[in-house]
């Protein structure tokens, strides 16, 4: 994951942690300095000692977080992100086979992507935008040359594979996440329309639209049921009321809905997928809603989530649990995730070494620390 977008690496460390007590809400001790996992009970809850053993007539009922919390950590593997003085390395992911790869960037030069193996065998890098996201294997994301920007596909060394050109000189785009692979990419030309393309896993666009009369601020996301969800703002643009506006279309990107409005302050909006489908909306730090995939309308976000403000959230264990990971700003420290049910019953944390996480969609944790995050040490799919 990495901070809100427009969200690695080669030494491996000693021995996996211990099996955690996934019952009392205290933490198992960490072999190599790894993650400390507490399950079970509300957030920071105080230990309640060793819990007695269940009665061997009556075993205690199936709960959602069984099997959520890890029971041990795989190794570590570490490495430092090539940079220079000043560089700050902010954004980093996976692709689904674990490949490992983070940005360094100066104040005015493009991202560098770096890429690591899963077990930390450097692999390649490659020039690309920060909308760079993980596919079954590889990375997709965009790329700015020449005055112009391309959409592109790269395998897990950053060998480009394919391009498609967004539109030429003065033309932009940016890309969102896809749940289902691929990516879905925003943007337009000067005083052209607003156009919504869905980019496959392959990097072939399979569907291209114009969505809006005239290229205006949006984010967007491809939920886990393959519906788009595009927010622009401000509302009014598009004949909605209120900062922000959504619509929903389908794969062929025909509207499911009409515009409806959305909260918003006139900050870029953060989507995140929901387990079930649909979406949550962070809006300055905030989640402030959840909306129904392929429905208008929205609702506030559930106290659990609303009540964690500078986090990020990530689908994990195969959609039957979320990570919510604190970010700047967040009363949490930053190298803290909290997992939870869908429903959101809490069933426990990981507090890992380093300064702060991000998490790659094969359930990888990677921990940043040093001059500038380009200190990585990661736990290949921990998560999964």
């Amino acid at each position: 994951m990495r901070p809100t977008s427009p969200c690695i690496l080669v030494a491996v460390l000693l021995a996996a942690c211990g099996p955690v007590d996934t019952g009392s809400g205290s933490s198992a001790p960490s072999v190599d300095g790894g993650p400390v996992w507490s399950g079970g009970g509300a957030p920071d809850a105080p230990d309640a000692g060793t819990p007695a053993p269940p009665d061997a007539g009556n075993p205690p009922a199936p709960s959602a977080c069984d099997g959520i919390v890890p029971s041990s950590n795989p190794d570590a593997i570490s490495a430092t992100v090539p940079h220079q003085g000043g560089d700050a390395c902010w954004y980093l992911t996976t692709d689904e086979q674990g490949d490992i790869a983070a940005e360094a960037h100066s104040a005015n030069g493009p991202p560098r992507w770096e890429l690591w193996s899963p077990s930390g065998t450097t692999l390649g890098s490659r020039t690309a935008r920060f909308d760079f996201f993980g596919q079954r294997s590889g990375f997709e994301g965009t790329h700015v040359e020449s005055g112009s920007t391309f959409f592109a596909r790269y395998a897990n060394d950053g060998t480009e594979l394919t391009r498609t050109l967004l539109g030429g000189s003065g033309c932009n785009g940016e890309a969102f996440l896809s749940a289902p692979g691929g990516a879905f990419v925003l943007g337009g030309c000067e005083k052209g329309p607003l156009t919504a393309t869905f980019f496959d896993d392959s990097g072939r666009p399979s569907a291209s639209k114009e969505i809006a009369p005239k290229r205006m601020s949006a984010a967007g996301l491809v939920d886990v049921k393959g519906a788009a969800l595009v927010v622009v703002w401000p509302g009014n643009a598009v004949g909605a009321s209120g900062n922000a506006a959504g619509r929903w279309f389908d794969a062929s990107l025909s509207p499911a809905t009409d515009w409806f409005s959305l909260p918003g302050n006139g900050d870029p909006p953060l989507l995140r997928p929901l387990a079930g489908g649909g979406a949550a909306l962070q809006v300055g730090g905030t989640w402030v809603a959840t909306i129904a995939s392929g429905k208008s309308g929205w609702t506030a976000a559930p106290p659990w989530l609303a009540s964690r403000s500078a986090t990020d959230l990530a689908i994990v264990r195969q959609g039957r649990a979320y990570a919510l990971i604190a970010k700047p700003g967040s009363s949490s420290p930053r190298n803290r995730l909290e997992l939870f049910t869908p429903e959101g019953e809490h069933c426990g944390a990981g507090t890992f070494p380093g300064d702060g996480l991000s998490l790659g969609p094969d359930g990888t944790v990677i921990g940043s620390s040093g001059e500038g995050g380009c200190a990585i040490r990661w736990w290949p799919a921990v998560l999964r």
